[in-house]
C-alpha cells in the first residue's frame, strides 16, 4: 500500500513539475516559432532544457534591420569558458542569409566574472519575457519604433531557464552586455551596427 501511494505521489510531482514548466513564459518563448526560426538561421542549439551536465549558458541574439544579425553565446562548461559568436550574411529586416562568420574565443575567469557583474545590473530574472511597452494601451494607443533591432537574451543556469526579448530597447544595462560580449567576439561589429 505504501508503494502505491509513493508511486501516486511521484506521478503527482511529475505532472505538477511539467505543468509549471509549461506555464513558464520563458519556456513558452523558447518553444515559439519565432525563436526556433532564429536559432535555425544561426545553427544554434536550444538551451532551455535537457541539460544534464553542470553548465552555465548566456546567449544574446541581435537582429538589426539594416545590418547583419549576430549571435553571442557564452558558455561555462567543465571550467572552460567559451564565447561562440556567429554573424549572418544578410540583413535582419530582409533576407538574413547564411552564417558568414563564426568564432570561438576562450574567455578568462576574470573576464567572465566581469561579465557576471554587468549581467547582475540588468536584474534579468525580474524582467518579463516580452516587453509590454509595445502592447495596445487601454486608450487604444500604441507606441511604435521604426527600423530598430530586436535583442533576445537567454540564460540557462542550475537547471533554470529565462529569456527576454526587447525590440527598440533603451535599456543601457542590456546594451552594456551586448557591447561587452561583442568586444571579445572577433566579429568586428561596430557598436552602432548593433542598433
Amino acid at each position: 500500500m505504501k508503494r502505491f501511494f509513493l508511486i501516486v505521489f511521484c506521478l503527482f510531482l511529475t505532472i505538477n513539475y511539467n505543468f509549471a514548466q509549461e506555464s513558464n513564459e520563458s519556456v513558452k518563448f523558447a518553444r515559439s516559432e519565432f525563436l526556433l526560426e532564429q536559432l535555425s538561421k544561426f545553427s544554434e542549439p536550444q538551451i532551455y532544457s535537457n541539460q544534464t551536465e553542470k553548465i552555465e549558458i548566456y546567449r544574446l541574439m541581435i537582429w538589426q534591420t539594416f545590418n547583419s544579425p549576430i549571435s553571442l553565446r557564452l558558455e561555462r562548461k567543465n571550467n572552460e569558458i567559451t564565447l561562440i559568436s556567429k554573424q549572418l550574411s544578410g540583413k535582419g529586416g530582409y533576407e538574413v542569409g547564411k552564417i558568414k562568420k563564426e568564432t570561438n574565443v576562450k574567455i578568462s575567469e576574470k573576464q567572465f566574472q566581469k561579465f557576471k557583474k554587468i549581467f547582475a545590473k540588468l536584474e534579468f530574472l525580474e524582467m518579463e519575457t516580452k516587453d509590454k511597452r509595445w502592447e495596445v494601451k487601454a486608450d487604444g494607443s500604441i507606441e511604435i519604433c521604426l527600423d530598430a533591432s530586436t535583442w533576445t537574451l537567454e540564460r540557462f543556469f542550475d537547471g533554470n531557464y529565462h529569456a527576454i526579448e526587447r525590440y527598440c530597447s533603451d535599456d543601457k544595462n542590456l546594451h552594456e552586455i551586448g557591447f561587452y560580449l561583442n568586444k571579445f567576439s572577433k566579429l568586428k561589429v561596430k557598436k552602432w551596427e548593433l542598433f
